[in-house]
């Protein structure tokens, strides 16, 4: 049984009827978007006031922007987020371009980047209002190359399990940590986004461990220290003096995929 073949967005729609969301059964929809950790995603942020402009390089209906002070620049390549921003945050600079001509058109000292790319793509496959004109982990590869260069500062949020990116963000050299909302308000549970970071400490990377890998206290947020080794968690083998993008490509990796 696949999520497509399900109806409506209250849980009640049956196997064959038209679909009319994608919050049918556990899927959410594309622009369910951090509403449900918005606040607690701002308040990692170790001093927002230093910063003298906010960009959303993907802000569909700027669900963090309106918890941000600062003068802002919201993109989306939607039209309907594009006309939802304009309506809801008329001081802020609406674009409709491209991701990386915002990053590229912006980037400063000064600027903070909250950058929010699609983390499923049949999510928004199915929805006409939003946009999405690639895999998920093709914006996350695409992000992580560019931000080796930013000058300004930058959370780049998923998932929390990453479910369609291959850990990619768990495999960089980042820091990363887990937000969760305040109530259960996703089908009885917390929303929980992730957080990857140059504001962080690189050896940090938080997990979740949901309640089906963890028999006596599930749905506890649990924080591990990962000293950065040179050493793949796919083959086992050290990659000192190569990138992790130069070892993946090595024959003896491949074969353990």
């Amino acid at each position: 049984m696949t999520v497509k073949k399900w109806g409506n967005q209250i849980k009640s729609g049956k196997v064959g009827d038209e679909r009319t969301s994608v919050w049918g059964k556990k899927l959410l929809g594309g622009y369910a978007g951090v509403k449900h950790t918005a606040k607690q995603i701002i308040d990692e942020i170790p001093d927002i006031t230093k910063y003298k402009l906010w960009v959303e390089p993907f802000s569909g209906l700027g669900r963090t922007a309106e918890y941000v002070d600062l003068p802002k620049v919201l993109n989306d390549k939607s039209e309907y987020a594009n006309e939802f921003c304009k309506e809801n945050f008329p001081n802020a600079k609406v674009e409709n371009m491209d991701f990386m001509d915002t990053i590229d058109k912006y980037d400063s000292e000064d600027t903070f980047f909250l950058i929010d790319p699609p983390w499923r793509f049949d999510t928004y496959d199915v929805n006409n209002l939003s946009f999405c004109d690639r895999k998920a982990w093709d914006y996350y590869d695409q992000l992580l190359k560019r931000i080796e260069t930013l000058k300004g500062d930058w959370f780049l949020l998923n998932s929390a399990d990453e479910h369609e990116t291959k850990d990619i963000l768990r495999k960089s050299k980042w820091g990363l940590k887990i937000v969760v909302s305040e109530g259960k308000v996703i089908f009885g549970k917390n929303a929980r986004t992730m957080i990857c970071s140059n504001l962080f400490d690189p050896n940090v990377k938080e997990k979740w461990v949901s309640s089906e890998s963890n028999k006596t206290k599930g749905g506890i947020k649990k924080s591990e220290k990962e000293i950065h080794k040179d050493v793949c968690d796919v083959c086992g083998s050290t990659y000192t003096g190569m990138t992790y993008e130069q070892h993946e490509s090595r024959p003896f990796h491949q074969d353990r995929l």
